[in-house]
């Protein structure tokens, strides 16, 4: 991607049309951090007319979210080591 912003945006662009078109998709999660810095989002939304997640966002969102209802994650699921 910091070798060629443009040529990335196109073939993301591409396969996320493809995710919509042949997998039905109704939304798009960008997988990587650097789409996120790189303000992909938000152009790949206005292009694609669907919700672009923004993986950054939502990641703090989520921590804020879990800090403002004291939530943690699950010590049943997530249990403190024995040893």
């Amino acid at each position: 991607m910091s070798r060629d912003i443009e040529e990335s945006k196109a073939l993301i662009l591409d396969e996320a049309s493809k995710a919509l078109e042949s997998d039905c998709a109704d939304s798009i999660v960008l997988g990587c951090m650097s789409e996120a810095f790189l303000g992909f989002a938000a152009y790949f939304q206005q292009k694609l007319s669907v919700p672009v997640v923004n993986p950054v966002g939502v990641s703090v969102k989520m921590a804020e979210l879990m800090v403002v209802n004291g939530l943690s994650h699950s010590k049943k699921a997530y249990m403190l080591p024995t040893n």
